[in-house]
């Protein structure tokens, strides 16, 4: 049996360190900042024929990118964040992901790359079918964890969006 894309795409997402760094000095470097991970959203969503872009600078960057419908007159923005807290006392590796049972462990699986991994899944499966009905936004924004300062860099980067959707899930909705 094959792994769904969702699954796929959150071990993916889940072995790129997305930390942010919470104004500490004493977190590797290594495992802060969202440029990695904004880059392979970046060339994911890309490969799905969305104009995809970064925004920001240097290591605390967002990524944005716009799948356009057919006389689509309405956008549906979904914005999730790309940060995870610090890996300090887990118990786990924290970017191996571990599925037992019907979960899926590693830092970031809840919060929130589970509902990036199944936003881009979702989308993926809808334009591969053509039944895209509306514009759709997706934004992975980074430094929510301290600051949320990209979220206006989004926003003002897709004016035209309406913000209708999250991609936040609870602990209990991330059961796989």
């Amino acid at each position: 049996m094959s792994t769904p894309d969702c699954i796929r795409f959150l071990r993916e997402y889940v072995a790129i360190p997305s930390v942010n760094p919470m104004r500490r000095d004493d977190i590797p470097a290594a495992l802060t900042g969202e440029r990695r991970y904004a880059a392979h959203l970046r060339e994911q969503l890309r490969g799905l024929g969305l104009d995809a872009g970064l925004l920001g600078e240097g290591e605390r960057q967002s990524v944005i990118a716009e799948a356009n419908a057919i006389g689509g007159r309405d956008t549906v923005l979904i914005a999730s964040h790309l940060d995870t807290v610090p890996v300090d006392e887990m118990e786990i590796d924290p970017f191996d992901p571990r599925v037992e049972g019907d979960r899926l462990y590693g830092r970031g699986s809840c919060d929130t790359k589970a509902g990036m991994a199944a936003a881009v899944a979702a989308l993926a499966r809808v334009l591969a079918r053509g039944t895209l009905r509306r514009n759709v936004i997706l934004a992975g924004e980074a430094d929510e964890e301290c600051s949320s300062a990209a979220c206006a860099t989004c926003s003002r980067a897709s004016a035209r969006s309406v913000p209708t959707g999250c991609s936040r899930p609870s602990r209990r909705t991330s059961r796989w």
